[in-house]
């Protein structure tokens, strides 16, 4: 139970028991901290450590953590961490369950599990700077069969959502769903698809907007690409929604009332390619044996309409929130293509398109003094990949009604190797006077070069708007032959809790990690 100092290295080539490395670090809420865990083998297939930690300002946790494998295909992991506040007289707890198996009773299955006594476990205890800003919980049993063109998946989860001053969870108990992707129908030219499920939900809102109730829901679609020159390509496509509802909502949505409702769509479309223009320039140049520049022209038009009122039908998931919609989409796209010296295949060197939705029922756009369009905003796309590891991508939408910009968005990137390089910067305007409401720039650099000890990690995101850094994180790793060390430090200022927090730790390889020293620097500062 008392450490000398010098190190004995492990010659065993089987799992021991003893104790690991110490653990330990500072937080300004919890001062310092120091863990022992407790490393114990429960034979080939199952193990276990528990967690044994101190807090000088008068908190002690206890934590186990069980792993297993009893098959090939069959694995988890689970783990309980509990904190007796002495000052409080409470526990604080939180546990995790993850099992996959790729065979039980024919099905794939999943089970992921989370709970905690309350959120603010994520930012005093969990060890994951990831974790710390976390406001959400989800857990799920997933069950999925595939046979011929048919998917059945099987479903329980939880979702919970800490962001509201009431916590709202919504849970199904359980799914089934069938599904059935894009598929012929018999020896005909016709392709047909469908999505059913059957879900009992249970639903708690806050206040009296809470209650269980069933849904069902199916929606099969068939099309056909209609004989055409290779240069035009048209598909119409139809189908039918029908949802039914054991529960409706309140005509104030404050609370269900015990009366069912029904919900039917009829859905109709066609997507038309062409007609298509090309030229082919035969020229080698560079890596490439020739090129070719491809002008298609798009329209994509979507009908689907049916129930009006939808006030009472209760709100869950996409399949509740279904907008009507009588829209065509135009698109005039150019491509680039070039075809490589050392082989037959082709790839995309750049883009530009033009793109613009129109509405043959609701405006899609609203100006000053009640005008209106039924046109909505012109978008441009950019896209050039001169290189399979570089790339540049900008985006504009332009508000024809306003003549002022909407968004303008640009990233680049640039991959190797040894790692890569990404720069994204975002716009957002208001679309009556032009005047910007938004801009955000973010910067992530990743330097993994197998040939070097050393790695890098940067990730920066500003709001230029505001002046201020929204989040900086860098980590920074050296590895020697048999050791590493790397130290990470976190600035997060998102959300109602800004953190900043540092980790450093020291690995030995065959022995493990070394005291890890983590410590909070607190949220609150300028």
């Amino acid at each position: 139970m008392f450490y000398l100092p010098y190190i004995v290295w492990p010659i065993k080539t089987e799992r021991s028991p003893g104790l690991l490395m110490p653990t330990f670090g500072y937080s300004d809420q919890l001062g310092f901290n120091l863990g022992l865990p407790i490393y114990v083998p429960l034979g080939r297939s199952y193990d276990t450590t528990v967690l044994l930690d101190y807090y000088s300002k008068g908190l002690y946790g206890l934590g186990n953590e069980w792993r297993w494998a009893p098959r090939v295909d069959a694995q988890g992991i689970a783990v309980l961490y509990a904190v007796w506040q002495q000052e409080q007289d409470q526990w604080q707890w939180r546990y995790n369950l993850l099992h996959t198996q790729d065979d039980f009773l024919g099905f794939r299955l999943l089970v992921e599990l989370e709970d905690l006594s309350d959120i603010d476990f994520f930012q005093d205890f969990d060890r994951s700077f990831e974790s710390n800003t976390r406001r959400s919980l989800y857990s799920q049993i997933l069950m999925t069969r595939t046979r011929g063109i048919y998917t059945l998946n099987l479903r329980a989860d939880r979702r919970t959502t800490f962001l509201t001053a009431n916590d709202v969870e919504l849970m199904q108990l359980p799914e089934v769903e069938l599904r059935v992707p894009s598929s012929r129908l018999g020896n005909s030219m016709f392709y047909w698809d469908l999505l059913a499920s059957l879900n009992n939900f249970s639903v708690d809102r806050g206040g009296d907007l809470r209650g269980d109730y069933a849904r069902f829901d199916a929606f099969p679609t068939l099309s056909y690409t209609l004989p055409s020159p290779l240069w035009l390509s048209v598909t119409p496509r139809v189908g039918a929604r029908g949802t039914y509802y054991t529960n409706s909502y309140t005509e104030d949505r404050t609370a269900f009332a015990d009366e069912p409702i029904n919900r039917t769509f009829v859905a109709g479309g066609v997507d038309v390619v062409g007609p298509s223009f090309s030229r082919i320039w035969d020229k080698p140049l560079g890596p490439y044996a020739k090129f070719k520049h491809l002008v298609e022209p798009r329209l994509e038009y979507a009908y689907l309409g049916g129930t009006d009122d939808t006030t009472q039908i209760p709100i869950f998931d996409e399949v509740d929130s279904t907008p009507l919609t009588n829209r065509a989409r135009l698109v005039l796209a150019n491509r680039l293509l070039a075809r490589s010296k050392e082989g037959v295949s082709a790839r995309e060197l750049g883009a530009f398109e033009l793109f613009q939705e129109y509405s043959f029922s609701e405006p899609l756009n609203r100006g000053p003094e009640g005008a209106t369009s039924q046109w909505g905003p012109l978008g441009m796309l950019f896209r050039l990949t001169p290189t399979a590891g570089t790339g540049i991508d900008a985006q504009a939408t332009w508000d024809t009604l306003n003549n002022n910009p909407l968004t303008t968005s640009l990233a680049s990137s640039y991959s190797r190797p040894e790692g890569f390089i990404r720069l994204t910067w975002f716009q957002s305007f208001f679309s009556q006077t032009g005047e910007r409401t938004s801009s955000q720039m973010q910067t992530m650099l990743n330097y993994t070069n197998p040939r070097s000890p050393f790695e890098a990690l940067l990730h920066i995101a500003y709001d230029v708007e505001k002046s201020e850094f929204q989040q900086q994180r860098y980590r920074f790793m050296w590895k020697g032959s048999c050791w590493s060390i790397s130290a990470e430090y976190r600035d997060f200022r998102l959300g109602q809790f800004p953190n900043r927090e540092f980790r450093i730790v020291i690995d030995l390889k065959g022995v493990g990690a070394l005291p890890e020293i983590k410590g909070s620097l607190g949220g609150g500062f300028e």
